[in-house]
Formats: structure tokens, C-alpha cells, sequence
């Protein structure tokens, strides 16, 4: 994290007012395949005159996602799990950046923010295919499971054992 002061000057390069020295909030984390989630973890933001009410985890699906505030939490918390379960047709990119809002106070009543470095999660392709099925029996659909994956190239062949095609797809969710 960094520590940073800000200065004002005038026109005439007069230094007119400073603020008190600020500590920025470093965001990290890990992305956990095995739970379907993303775990953040983040430093205390210091530099508020009442301290820190709360902060607002910042999230984008993609690297061209929109970036959507998903949930906030108390001030004194510095750590959020996010189950990215029901995103699994998303390509698995996710980048987060926390807010920091300030702690109202008499002096500044209004609230002010301050935003964390930016973090990138990636959750590795999972892909479930079944390795039989009889026409007519039980199992009678034929159909991969993939997810947290980049759907514009896929295609999926299937061959006899002889090498002949059988199947040719680029459909992801035909059967």
C-alpha cells in the first residue's frame, strides 16, 4: 500500500492548504476452483478523520465486464468470500477492487470514498464429460458440463473407433 499527502497550491504556486498524510488499501487475493468461490483480503484504509463506515466490494465478470458493486461490509472487516457459483458461463475473469466510505464526523458530514488497487481472479476451465451413454437406457443425454470457460472457439467431435466422425458441434449446449 501507499501513503500519499495532497497538497493545494493557488495560482501563484502558493501552497494554500495540505491534507493529513493517507495510507491507501492493498487488495489481494486467491480464486479456489474447488469451492467455486474467490476470496479477498485487504488492508485497513487510514486517512479519514472518523475512520472507515464501510467498504464496497467492486467486482467485474470478464475482463469486459461491467464493474457492479456485490455487497458491503462493516468497516471494521477486512476480508470477503465470494461465491462465484452461478457465474459459471462466465470465462471464469473476475477483477475486484474495494471502496473505502468514510465514517461521517461533525467537521466533514459528507461521505468520501477512496478505491483499492485492482485485483484479477481467474478460475480455471471445468469441464465434465460423461464417458457413456445407451440410447434408450438410463443415461440417454449425452451432454458436457463446462464452465468459468471462453465459449467462442468451442467445438466439441466425436469419433467411432475406427476414426470416423460421428458428431461435430459448436454448439455448446446441443446434446
Amino acid at each position: 500500500n501507499y501513503q500519499y499527502r495532497l497538497l493545494v497550491e493557488n495560482v501563484c504556486g502558493d501552497i494554500v492548504d495540505t491534507s493529513e498524510i493517507a495510507i491507501t488499501c492493498l487488495l489481494e487475493g486467491f480464486a479456489s476452483n474447488t469451492n467455486l468461490a474467490n476470496t479477498l483480503q485487504w488492508s485497513d484504509y487510514i486517512g479519514f478523520d472518523n475512520g472507515v463506515e464501510e467498504y464496497k466490494i467492486h467486482r467485474k465478470a470478464g475482463l469486459d465486464g461491467v464493474d457492479e458493486v456485490i455487497a458491503t461490509v462493516n468497516g471494521s472487516m477486512n476480508y470477503y468470500n465470494d461465491d462465484v457459483s452461478a457465474l459459471m458461463f462466465s470465462p471464469g475473469d473476475f477483477i475486484y477492487k474495494i471502496e473505502a466510505i468514510s465514517a461521517p464526523s461533525s467537521q466533514f458530514p459528507n461521505q468520501f470514498s477512496a478505491l483499492s488497487n485492482e485485483i484479477q481472479l481467474a478460475l480455471e476451465p471445468i469441464i465434465w464429460i460423461p464417458n457413456a451413454f445407451v440410447v434408450d437406457g438410463v443415461n440417454t443425454n449425452f451432454q458436457p458440463i463446462i464452465s468459468f470457460a471462453d465459449f467462442t472457439n468451442y467445438r466439441m467431435i466425436i469419433y467411432s473407433r475406427w476414426g470416423d466422425v460421428i458428431y461435430d458441434t459448436t454448439d455448446f449446449l446441443a446434446p
